[in-house]
């Protein structure tokens, strides 16, 4: 199978229980205003998107050894996260777009109000998720809720959107562009990964390799669409900060220490190795113009 295969193969399986998650709670918002709220968000979970995060926590599983079902509940609590903060990104007040995906971005469909309530919907879900599949094992359903708080909050991706907010107004440098994307891209990815990683019972060694992993990717992904955007974005990029060399070249370095992190686990992390390969390649996802939110 090629990796694009298991990939598609992933997403299948990540979308399939995003579906039933969605069937279930439907069965429970049946009156006014619930249903409208039910009908806000579940238009922006449903609307596509290649679910990079949960897909990011199967793989980990799959390189610890683990079925991916032990892990679909996280994956899909962050993917959930993940989706309030671009409801939340397209309002006016944020970076006002008109569209998400392809479509209509959600408070263009169903009205800012709605949309806003719909991202703090999903926002508290993705932790009702937690302690709904993981609540057997309590010490593991508070590390889990505690990593995913930390990411998704003030240390982590809403952080890293206050400083996106402030960094517009001037110039940044490197180390303000990589604090930047470590806290509102990376944050998240990082979650996906170190949180799947303890569900698995990872020792301490394999966690720490998987967080420089997690790390690399992280900034591979923000740098390798800043790559391929070059000095057409308006917003600070690496590019802009440290010029196009250097940006590859951090790149390919990232890349280097992302696979090295990953020797030790063997063939079993091939698909973690070749997901990295897949956003860092001359033929990315960025590069080629796909959407990867």
């Amino acid at each position: 199978m090629s990796f694009k295969d298991h990939l598609q193969k992933s997403k299948k399986q990540v979308d399939q229980y995003i579906q039933n998650y969605l069937c279930d709670l439907e069965s429970t918002l049946t009156r006014p205003g619930l249903k409208d709220l039910y009908n806000s968000f579940s238009y922006s979970l449903a609307a596509g998107g290649n679910r990079i995060r949960p897909i990011l926590s199967l793989l980990t599983a799959e390189t610890l050894g683990v079925p991916p079902e032990k892990v679909l509940p996280l994956g899909a609590a962050v993917e959930l996260i993940h989706t309030y903060s671009l409801i939340h990104d397209d309002l006016p007040c944020m970076d006002d777009d008109d569209l998400r995906r392809g479509k209509p971005a959600n408070h263009k469909v169903f009205g800012e109000a709605m949309a806003v309530l719909a991202g703090d919907a999903l926002n508290t879900e993705a932790f009702f998720l937690l302690t709904k599949n993981y609540s057997s094992q309590p010490e593991l359903a508070l590390d889990l809720i505690s990593g995913l708080a930390l990411a998704a909050g003030a240390q982590g991706m809403v952080g890293g959107q206050a400083a996106d907010v402030i960094f517009k107004e001037r110039d940044v440098d490197s180390a303000e562009i990589e604090f930047l994307h470590m806290y509102k891209t990376g944050a998240l990815f990082r979650v996906s990964i170190l949180g799947a990683a303890r569900i698995c019972n990872a020792n301490a060694y394999e966690l720490k390799c998987l967080s420089d992993y997690a790390r690399a990717f992280g900034l591979i992904f923000q740098i390798a669409d800043d790559i391929a955007d070059g000095n057409k974005k308006l917003e600070p990029s690496f590019v802009k900060a440290v010029g196009l060399e250097k940006a590859k070249e951090t790149c390919n370095a990232l890349l280097q220490q992302a696979h090295q992190a990953l020797e030790s686990f063997g063939d079993r992390s091939l698909g973690l190795k070749n997901m990295i390969d897949y956003f860092a390649g001359p033929r990315s996802p960025a590069r080629e113009g796909l959407n990867v939110s």
